[in-house]
């Protein structure tokens, strides 16, 4: 796949010279995510003036949430292993309200310098659609299509770590308890994993009671094991779930592989993880504390 294309070969001030006099927000940021350069437009979709949008950063701007994501795609852009592409984040205005945007992102080099110039759409109700499109309605993590999408733009060039996470006997507990109430613990184990730590983690709820977690390499997830552990760690924890008077500690299957885009796809590496998983399944592997089953309200 190409590393560069016709965009990369202009220069900044080229880019700057067409778009900042449009009425899109459009913004240019350095490798330590330092504004560059910004227009009005940018400024006041986030309430400032356009001198203290000239001071920005992309912590100040980017929702905490959003930042490892936001993170990993910047580094592989600078590095040149990715050219840019269309994305979804939420903002950090100055009243310290929130909005949703659709951001457009390019390479680009002013005197041989990379830079990213940010072009950015308000979310609006086409955008609302698009999101819901793209995300589970119950845990409101990505989908299938979500993540399949988020994980080709996200790491396109690089291997990864893709862990496959099964919530066991979800169907008895859907029997003893009530189908309200399995929804409830599904959306519990959504949030837990939604706190995944790996830096630039994609977490997806990938069908009625299997989640999908991609993690670039990291300090704190070097290999798939590693990733294994993180993800049976969020969920391994007491969880509280509504309408029930105690915490209850799922128990969940898990197994990881290595995904690398530039030579497959991303279902081939998930049926490697499906795999590992159910082998871990049968062996009977237990949670990291030593329980081997569910510790559930009686």
């Amino acid at each position: 796949m190409p590393r560069s294309t016709d965009a990369l070969a202009l220069d900044g001030d080229a880019y700057w010279s067409l778009l900042s006099a449009s009425g899109l927000a459009v913004v240019i940021h350095g490798a330590d995510g330092a504004v560059v350069q910004a227009n009005r437009a940018f400024a006041e979709l986030l309430g400032y003036s356009l001198d203290e949008a000239l001071q920005l950063s992309a912590d100040r701007v980017i929702h905490p949430d959003d930042r490892p994501v936001r993170d990993a795609q910047a580094g592989d852009m600078f590095a040149g292993l990715s050219t840019g592409g269309v994305v979804h984040r939420r903002l950090m205005r100055r009243d310290g309200s929130t909005i949703r945007a659709r951001v457009r992102k390019s390479v680009v080099r002013r005197a041989g310098v990379p830079l990213v110039l940010t072009i950015i759409e308000e979310w609006g109700p086409i955008g609302e659609l698009e999101h819901d499109v793209r995300h589970d309605q119950l845990t409101g993590l990505l989908n299938r299509r979500g993540m399949r999408e988020l994980a080709r733009l996200t790491y396109p060039f690089r291997p990864t770590f893709l862990a496959m996470a099964d919530v066991d006997q979800l169907k008895s507990f859907n029997d003893a308890y009530g189908h309200a109430i399995g929804d409830a613990v599904l959306a519990a184990i959504g949030a837990a994993l939604a706190r995944v730590a790996a830096p630039g983690a994609l977490v997806a709820r990938w069908s009625g009671d299997e989640f999908v977690v991609c993690a670039p390499p990291s300090d704190e997830c070097p290999d798939p094991t590693a990733l294994t552990r993180i993800v049976e760690e969020c969920v391994g924890r007491p969880l509280m779930v509504s309408d029930l008077p105690v915490s209850i500690v799922p128990r969940i299957s898990v197994g990881a592989t290595v995904f690398d885009p530039t030579v497959e796809e991303l279902d081939e590496a998930l049926k490697r993880a499906d795999r590992v998983m159910y082998t871990r399944k049968r062996r009977g592997t237990t949670t990291p504390d030593g329980r081997n089953g569910s510790d559930l309200p009686a």
